[in-house]
């Protein structure tokens, strides 16, 4: 059984000023994602948007995009995450690199989504 389900990651206490990420995926029945595609995700707090509130891109090969808003500034707009090589479940460690910088984050919560029916 799969389940839509949006995911949050925070910082770790070594990294506490980092912004939070948020991504939508579908989880195999073991906490796995599912398929071999771009998953949409969100760096920064719904509740507190300020700055460090983009939309981002995750690519199968692990590569997240931060978009055109940088597109003059590739150490910006380009890091990498190993998350798709992870089972997705609370308190899993993910990690997060940009240029040469090294950040862990957590899996706070496995939210599930409503599927669409329409």
């Amino acid at each position: 059984m799969t389940q839509y389900s949006r995911i949050h990651l925070q910082p770790t206490v070594d990294n506490p000023e980092a912004a939070e990420f948020y991504f939508d995926i579908v989880l195999d029945g073991e906490g796995h994602i599912v398929g071999r595609h771009a998953v949409f995700g969100l760096r920064g707090d719904f509740h507190r948007r300020n700055e460090a509130f983009d939309p981002c891109v995750l690519h199968p090969d692990g590569q997240l995009d931060f978009g055109m808003g940088y597109e003059g500034d590739p150490e910006r707009r380009y890091a990498t995450t190993d998350l798709l090589r992870h089972r997705i479940g609370s308190g899993e460690k993910i990690s997060v690199v940009a240029h040469d910088h090294v950040a862990t984050y957590r899996v706070a919560r496995v939210i599930p989504l409503p599927a669409h029916r329409g």
